[in-house]
């Protein structure tokens, strides 16, 4: 028996994350995770590679420290070119000044390294529900 096409279930989109970082090993286990979660993981290796890949993202997670373009930059040139696209800044080195500097660049979080791999969920299923807002 064929099924109408009215009755065909559609699958709940997975939200793209552009991960950003210059370790490829950092890069591969935050794919390896967050892809077990649901997510669509696309990567990138430098700021400049990343800038290449936004159409289609939903949520930005960059290092900040990286060769070349640094993750302050990275938000920047993102929020210039698209506005409203929440970006979460990873850094080994967190500090209060740091939380401020990214907020004020328009990164709307920031998490300091090691983190819980729950913790980085929670904080893009948060950076999604306040764009959708």
């Amino acid at each position: 028996m064929i099924e109408a096409p009215d009755a065909v279930r559609t699958r709940p989109v997975a939200t793209t994350v552009l991960l950003v970082d210059d370790d490829p090993g950092v890069r591969f286990a935050l794919t390896e995770v967050l892809a077990d979660r649901g997510y669509r993981v696309i990567t990138a290796g430098c700021g400049a590679q990343a800038l290449t890949l936004l159409d289609g993202v939903d949520v930005v997670v960059t290092d900040l420290s990286m060769p070349g373009m640094d993750g302050l930059e990275l938000v920047s040139q993102i929020c210039a070119r698209r506005p409203g696209l929440p970006v979460i800044l990873l850094t080994a080195h967190g500090s209060e000044n740091l939380v401020r500097i990214a907020s004020s660049r328009g990164a709307c979080g920031c998490l300091s390294k090691p983190f819980d791999i729950d913790e980085i969920a929670r904080v893009i299923e948060q950076a999604q529900a306040r764009r959708a807002v």
